[in-house]
């Protein structure tokens, strides 16, 4: 039998196929429904840096400083998270909410459905006249426990130093546009460990 003549019996044995057997088409009863559930810093990010979001409030679209101060009332710490969320994402890490882990903010390199976190975030707000004083302090014995958490989740513990320029008036900071004279500084957190150092340099 050539192939021609395969093709041909296949191609009835199909048309005969879909004559008999009725194609029923059924619905799921049950709806789904997704929602998107955005972060402060994440939905002031979308509103303000790419412009791809509005934000309604009594069917009123807010303005990008309304939000700003709106934000701010329901978090307090809005702004300080905000800059280091803005800071990070402009630098093509994927921020989010690190509550989890103790800290202010998981860094990924893609995000979540791809990568594990590789820092932790802790997100502080220095006056730049007395960089001694940060507003969150730690003792020894909390930031040890903060770093052993850190590093069991395979992660590196990162502080954030937002540093505000001692000239700057609260008037100022009640706009966005504050970003721009705050100066960023990292600070990578880890144990010295006395075996592994030795090893090391074996």
């Amino acid at each position: 039998m050539e192939g021609s003549e395969l093709y041909g019996l296949a191609s009835n044995y199909l048309c005969q196929l879909i004559k008999t057997e009725k194609l029923v088409c059924r619905r799921n009863p049950y709806r789904i429904i997704e929602y998107l559930q955005l972060g402060l810093e994440e939905a002031f990010f979308l509103v303000y840096a790419l412009g791809c979001l509005t934000v309604y409030y009594m069917e009123e679209p807010l303005s990008i400083a309304k939000l700003w101060d709106v934000f701010s009332v329901i978090k307090p710490s809005f702004r300080t998270t905000y800059m280091a969320y803005h800071y990070f994402r402009s630098k093509g890490w994927v921020p989010k909410v690190g509550l989890k882990y103790g800290t202010d903010l998981l860094l990924y390199r893609k995000g979540p459905p791809f990568y594990h976190a590789s820092y932790s975030v802790v997100v502080q707000m220095v006056d730049g006249s007395d960089m001694g004083r940060p507003q969150r302090s730690f003792t020894w014995r909390s930031l040890a426990g903060l770093n052993r958490t850190t590093v069991n989740a395979s992660k590196e513990l990162m502080f954030c130093y937002l540093i505000r320029p001692s000239d700057m008036t609260n008037e100022e900071m009640s706009s966005p546009s504050c970003m721009k004279r705050i100066k960023v500084q990292e600070l990578i957190f880890s144990r010295w460990v006395s075996s592994r150092e030795r090893t090391d340099q074996e």
